[in-house]
């Protein structure tokens, strides 16, 4: 199996700059999280990224820099594939609802994290709606 990586680094960047970053990363299919043989998933280290798609590793490195550069003028941007990816210390991700309820709305991400959400409309909506509203688009909260 081969594995494409991203490393990004944004200078004097704030805590919600990498909120942004790593909403506009995942949206372009890149992801902090690395599942191993088992079907284990690790949480990557800072600033890293496994990418998950179709892409040439250039245009990977596109797609990096362009959701970077959405955050921070001037990003730091490395991108490399490899065949094998062996690694140790990494946190094991929790899961943080029951598989039994997945975050299929952004009510139940907002009620997964400890809070409250009042929907405008009772309906499912995708992620990028959670991007979206994160980001204070189209006029949601």
């Amino acid at each position: 199996m081969s594995y494409l990586f991203a490393r990004v680094e944004l200078h004097n960047a704030t805590r919600w700059d990498y909120a942004r970053l790593h909403l506009n990363m995942e949206c372009s299919g890149f992801f902090r999280e690395i599942t191993d043989r088992e079907g284990v998933r690790y949480h990557l280290s800072t600033g890293m990224y496994v990418y998950q798609g179709s892409a040439t590793d250039e245009q990977a490195h596109d797609m990096a820099r362009a959701a970077a550069a959405a955050v921070e003028p001037n990003p730091e941007v490395m991108v490399w594939r490899t065949e094998n990816a062996v690694f140790s210390g990494l946190r094991k991700v929790q899961p943080v609802l029951p598989r039994s309820q997945p975050a299929t709305t952004l009510g139940s991400l907002y009620g997964a994290l400890g809070g409250s959400y009042q929907p405008l409309l009772p309906s499912y909506r995708p992620a990028s709606s959670l991007y979206q509203a994160l980001l204070g688009l189209n006029g949601q909260p």
